[in-house]
């Protein structure tokens, strides 16, 4: 067996074409958002998150944000009038009628009113752009990165907040107020004599839409092929890449199956062989194992609150009217074959003792550990396999030939 170099962007981009085609294809887009969640290991609303981070360093902001210095020397104007009282000073000219009836409620002679016109910045281009403004504020903000300092997506956003922030104190931009944006308005601003000048603002509302505000069928994979995958940690990325080793391995080996698909809030397949079947599960620990599990009854019966244990994959295999196990660990990142395959045997020693009411008597082995690494061949030992993802076909080879 061989270590082999941990580098996440190769790895990232291996992962990257797979996502889709293991899960079930979604009806709705909320199932689809909630499979990927599940895939990655996410809360489902955090593929929104995703998507905040995806608009704030998109190109469509970059652009917006360059194009500020020029945009701002040239908002366009509007013409205001607001009423005025005086009696010294007259602006504009006299409104009589308001006048008269001002003077008679006031009781002063010599007041006057009047509507002097002033040049306003409240139009819908300038609307435009300040909720545009608004939005990468507000949902750098709630990302939590607006002031962080490492990362380069960090940085990057935390420069563009910094940069929204400025330009929203310019005093004509200060002076817009909040107003909602309507498809009339959007529509005024596209034919407008200033669209090309707004075409950035333009885009990037757009894009805040689709990755922001509606749930986006596109967008909810991009965000997950691009951010999604980059925010997983070590662990999850290999359990990631075993998964699909497995589903393809059995493949491999004659299976017939289904998608991975949510049931019960889990992700899950069934494969058919014959007479015999197969469930794969991802991330979860079926009712049989729980009931049964030693660790829970330890702590249950010392009213100590305890957590489930949870394998990265299970398979339950039925032949013949019974129910065969195979408990599957992953551990990969920066370190040697050698102690990867130490911490799998380790978790999957915990599995049998845990689990021992149910996995004693079963014929072949119940557990795979799979290592980061190249050319460790699987030898059933103490009910135990090692193996790296390469071997993983001959591995399950293995264990369905215990059944016989």
């Amino acid at each position: 067996m061989r270590s082999l170099n941990w580098e996440r962007r190769d790895l990232i981009a291996e992962i990257r074409p797979d996502l889709w085609h293991y899960l079930t294809p979604a009806a709705t887009i909320e199932t689809q958002a909630l499979q990927a969640a599940a895939l990655l290991q996410i809360p489902a609303q955090e593929l929104r998150v995703l998507g905040r981070i995806q608009f704030l360093v998109s190109d469509e902001v970059r652009e917006l944000l360059s194009q500020l210095p020029f945009l701002v020397r040239q908002l366009p104007t509007t013409t205001a009038n607001e009423e005025e009282w005086g009696a010294e000073r007259i602006r504009g000219a006299i409104h009589w009628g308001r006048t008269i009836g001002v003077r008679q409620a006031t009781g002063i002679p010599h007041l006057y009113v009047t509507a002097p016109a002033r040049r306003a910045y409240q139009t819908p281009e300038n609307e435009l752009l300040v909720l545009v403004l608004d939005a990468v504020v507000l949902l750098g903000r709630r990302t939590g990165w607006h002031r962080s300092e490492s990362g380069d997506v960090g940085t990057l956003i935390s420069k563009r907040v910094a940069a929204a922030e400025r330009w929203l104190q310019m005093r004509a931009l200060l002076e817009v107020q909040r107003r909602p944006m309507t498809g009339t308005k959007l529509a005024r601003i596209r034919s407008g004599r200033h669209r090309r000048r707004y075409k950035a603002a333009l885009d990037a509302h757009e894009r805040y839409q689709s990755l922001a505000e509606q749930l986006d069928r596109a967008s909810i994979r991009e965000s997950v092929e691009t951010y999604g995958l980059i925010s997983r940690d070590d662990p999850t990325l290999f359990e990631l890449i075993c998964t699909f080793r497995v589903i393809d391995s059995l493949e491999q080996l004659g299976w017939k199956l289904s998608r991975l698909g949510l049931f019960e809030g889990s992700l899950r397949l069934k494969g058919l062989k014959g007479s015999e079947q197969l469930e794969l599960l991802y991330q979860t620990t079926p009712s049989d194992l729980q009931r049964d599990s030693a660790y829970r009854s330890v702590l249950l019966s010392h009213g100590i609150p305890h957590r489930t244990l949870r394998p990265d994959l299970i398979i339950r295999h039925t032949s013949r009217g019974e129910n065969r196990w195979l408990l599957i660990e992953a551990k990969g990142g920066k370190r040697p074959v050698e102690e990867s395959a130490r911490a799998a045997t380790f978790d999957l020693l915990a599995y049998r003792a845990a689990f021992t009411r149910i996995l004693e008597g079963q014929l072949g082995p119940f557990g795979l550990g799979i290592a980061w690494g190249a050319d460790l061949l699987a030898t059933p030992a103490a009910g135990m396999m090692l193996c790296t993802p390469e071997t993983v076909p001959s591995a399950l080879a293995r264990f369905f030939a215990g059944a016989s």
